[in-house]
């Protein structure tokens, strides 16, 4: 059974929206922005936008289904939120284990306005993701550090100590790079998994989650290697070994 691209997490989709032909770099600061303005709406605010920003996707070309496949890191960050909620209630107590009631088992406000909030950085990052390309990506990046460093060279006094080559734009556009093509590989590894009659549970996730790591690692030493023969040097040293 082949694997269709729309079925892994964050990849790219083609498309002629206005968010797919707007500059890379334009593209990421106003992301960016909305980002971080979404880590600091309370509650009512960011459920209130989430559903423009389904309206946004939509009208880029992405099909709600595709959408709420974006949002299924939500389950496991909520699972998580909520875990961890619970066992700081339970340890808040006197008597922690001995006092514990039904009451610490009700999710707070805090984690109801962490969850609005993480869904609508989730949407925000399949917006980036699925309408930039990795190659619109790195190049966004490249140009908004080029532009930052030019701006501080005309600063006087660090003129000189500025560089004009953007390093840092390398890095992180290979860590974002990575973040699609790990969901893909794992949704390959899934795929992989059921078609051995593999059922879901924590053997499953234990399983492909190392398996995962190992893949990742290799993908990684692999990029280093093309790196170096296109003598492209990231900000880390990679070893001989690599």
């Amino acid at each position: 059974m082949a694997l269709n691209p729309n079925d892994y997490l964050f990849c790219y989709r083609a498309g002629r929206s206005p968010l797919h032909r707007m500059n890379a770099a334009v593209k990421l600061a106003l992301l960016f922005a909305a980002s971080l303005a979404a880590c600091f709406l309370p509650l009512p605010a960011a459920a209130a936008c989430a559903l423009p920003a389904g309206m946004c996707a939509r009208a880029c070309g992405l099909p709600f289904r595709v959408q709420l496949r974006d949002l299924r890191p939500l389950l496991f960050y909520g699972e998580f939120l909520y875990a961890s909620a619970v066992l700081s209630k339970v340890l808040a107590l006197p008597e922690p284990f001995a006092q514990a009631s039904a009451a610490v088992f009700v999710p707070t406000r805090a984690t109801f306005a962490a969850l609005a909030r993480l869904l609508l950085l989730l949407q925000l990052s399949s917006l980036l993701f699925r309408t930039t390309t990795r190659l619109a990506l790195r190049e966004g990046i490249a140009a908004a550090e080029t532009a930052v460093r030019a701006a501080l060279a005309r600063l006087p006094g660090i003129s000189r100590a500025v560089s004009r080559d953007a390093r840092f734009a390398q890095t992180l556009a290979l860590f974002l790079g990575f973040i699609p093509a790990l969901f893909e590989q794992w949704s390959r590894l899934e795929l992989a998994w059921r078609a051995r009659g593999g059922k879901n549970g924590v053997a499953k996730t234990r399983t492909l989650l190392l398996s995962l790591l190992s893949l990742g690692f290799y993908a990684a030493a692999q990029k280093a290697k093309a790196l170096a023969a296109r003598s492209v040097k990231p900000n880390n040293r990679v070893g001989k070994s690599v």
